[in-house]
């Protein structure tokens, strides 16, 4: 299963805060050259998922759509009995859940019809030809209302914006930050991406632009010194290497959103297994030139 990518940027899913990262459930490592085999430790759970939504309306006509989408592991009679002792305003009954699943989950979450055939899975190209930019926040403290309010009324100035919100806590909040590169754990409420998507290109600076403005209106709301990302929503805006000699300072002004404190100890593994740079991308841990080792 070809999962390095998601695992090595922490790997989120549907039950982490129950069963954490997928960084954290690995139980096999196997090397062979410069290539790499990980088995999962797979957690067992009944095959049935719900769903929620919701639909707010504006006066002018365009419409905010609010879905809750997560894994319940459990009979819908038991989810009511917990949303409504946890979330009774939610007014949750059965005509707002759907039951499929668990297989039809995977194919929920990875954007396909439940109707579909598996095999869709395995097929290596996009459904989507479309463009996107995605950002990310942490947030460590609750945002006001205002705030809010003025978050919605941006999301209305393009079509297809959209803005995921993560619940962190749970199993989360057990484990230090220190204890795997991923630090966004103890204290992190919820994680938020912002993405917009467009399918033609004379409009990516239109895009690009109203996402840039939405980031900079969330500044003052979200995590701070560093103002947090993750790693797997990857945002060359935040900076980029040039070339394969990136200093520590210049590589520290993402790392730092990304890793924390954690960046420095990141950098010290990178030289000492690879002193050569020779695995990198735009936004790779740097290596300390010989005489900082």
């Amino acid at each position: 299963m070809g999962v390095g990518g998601h695992i090595s940027g922490g790997g989120f899913g549907t039950i982490f805060r129950k069963y954490e990262f997928s960084a954290e459930n690995p139980w096999e490592k196997n090397s062979y050259g410069h290539q790499r085999r990980m088995r999962l430790e797979l957690c067992s759970h009944s095959g049935h998922r719900r769903r929620i939504a919701n639909e707010a309306g504006a006066t002018d006509g365009k419409t905010i759509k609010v879905s809750f989408d997560s894994l319940f592991l459990g009979p819908v009679e038991k989810l009511l009995l917990l949303m409504q002792d946890k979330f009774p305003d939610l007014s949750l009954d059965h005509s707002n859940c759907t039951e499929m699943s668990w297989i039809q989950s995977v194919m929920y979450f990875a954007g396909f019809p439940i109707s579909e055939y598996l095999e869709v899975l395995l097929k290596r190209t996009q459904p989507s030809r479309s463009f996107f930019k995605a950002k990310s926040d942490n947030v460590t403290q609750p945002i006001s209302q205002a705030c809010l309010e003025g978050l919605w009324q941006r999301l209305l100035e393009v079509e297809t914006s959209q803005l995921i919100l993560t619940p962190y806590g749970g199993r989360m909040s057990e484990i230090s930050d220190s204890e795997t590169p991923l630090p966004h754990r103890n204290g992190s409420i919820f994680a938020i991406q912002y993405l917009v998507t467009w399918d033609d290109d004379k409009e990516t600076e239109k895009h690009i632009s109203w996402m840039r403005r939405v980031y900079a209106y969330m500044a003052s709301h979200v995590s701070k010194s560093p103002r947090a990302a993750y790693l797997n929503y990857r945002d060359l805006d935040l900076g980029r290497n040039h070339d394969a000699n990136t200093s520590y300072a210049q590589a520290s002004i993402w790392g730092l959103k990304y890793f924390k404190s954690n960046f420095r100890r990141l950098v010290h593994v990178k030289t000492l297994v690879d002193p050569g740079n020779f695995f990198r991308n735009e936004q790779s841990i740097p290596v300390l030139p010989s005489g900082q080792k």
